[in-house]
């Protein structure tokens, strides 16, 4: 089945929506971000949450000693890194990583290869020519269309309900990272979060073999 990651979580009352729902993972932002959230507030936020939900945390070239300060006290499962970080440096950390790539032509698709062991999934982020991350802006899904990796790809950038389907049909995905596409007015919006978790967990597993 498709996992789901809600991004973006930034306030107390999503935890109801969060635990309610189960999405498979909820996203905290600690990197330049309209929603950048503090260790503080992440750790409160997420102080109710179901241990069943793993906490991603998102970083942009931050230090490792850094991350893994944050991670310690907000007690993270999985790092999610959306800056120029280096395969080194993604092993020195002490949690499972995804690495985003910023996928704007074909052969970006290739620079994955030089992660592969040393991370544990490949997120899909779409680019805008500045920002490294975090755009809500979709990218050519047929310039990934039939490729395969050895570790879960996970697709981000400007997903909503409305297009996951075809997203999904065309990148085949292990999990999917949903922020801006379930919002209104700059927050997570309860019935868009339900809409594209339901939508998402009825769709077809395909055989990626």
């Amino acid at each position: 089945m498709l996992k789901v990651k809600i991004c973006g979580i930034r306030r107390t009352e999503d935890l109801i929506w969060a635990n309610n729902l189960m999405p498979d993972y909820i996203g905290f932002v600690f990197a330049p971000s309209r929603r950048r959230i503090t260790t503080d507030e992440a750790l409160k936020t997420s102080k109710s949450l179901y241990g069943c939900i793993a906490k991603v945390g998102v970083f942009v070239n931050s230090s490792c000693e850094e991350i893994k300060e944050i991670a310690k006290v907000v007690r993270l499962d999985i790092i999610q890194l959306h800056g120029d970080e280096s395969p080194a440096f993604c092993e020195s950390l002490p949690l499972p990583v995804w690495k985003a790539f910023n996928i704007s032509k074909e052969d970006d698709f290739d620079r994955i290869s030089e992660f592969e062991g040393l991370i544990s999934a490949a997120v899909l982020d779409g680019f805008d020519g500045q920002s490294l991350g975090g755009t809500g802006r979709t990218f050519d899904w047929r310039l990934v269309a039939g490729k395969k990796l050895n570790m879960p790809l996970v697709l981000a950038g400007g997903l909503n309900s409305a297009i996951l389907e075809k997203a999904c049909a065309i990148v085949n995905p292990d999990i999917v990272d949903v922020s801006s596409g379930v919002e209104t007015d700059g927050f997570k919006d309860a019935f868009k979060v339900a809409e594209f978790i339901e939508r998402a967990r009825s769709l077809k597993a395909y055989d990626k073999r």
